[in-house]
């Protein structure tokens, strides 16, 4: 059953979006600032705070920048492996998801 009031009015044929085969631009950008701000961002640490003699104060200070993209990726691994799990996910290809392996 059709929507009997639609808040877009789409009819079928019209030409407007992307054609078939473009690719995605803003998905692209997204990416490129994704691997940026991870290289940047890199390996995360908290590291206790000395003092002048050497001494741990008893505070912790955030240190980044370790390993760039990789050292980042490895910190979400091992602090949120839901989201990293999430990612790693994507890599994998359709076509290896859907291959099954057959015993003989």
């Amino acid at each position: 059953m059709a929507n009997p009031s639609p808040s877009n009015k789409f009819q079928k044929g019209n030409k407007l979006g992307r054609k078939p085969g473009q690719p995605n631009l803003m998905s692209k950008d997204i990416k490129t600032l994704l691997r940026e701000a991870a290289e940047e961002v890199g390996f995360v640490q908290r590291v206790p705070v000395l003092d002048a003699a050497g001494e741990p104060t008893g505070q912790t200070e955030l240190r980044y920048g370790k390993d760039d993209e990789a050292g980042y990726l490895r910190w979400l691994a091992i602090n949120h492996p839901g989201y990293y799990a999430s990612l790693y996910g994507r890599l994998i290809p359709r076509s290896a998801r859907k291959q099954r392996r057959v015993r003989v």
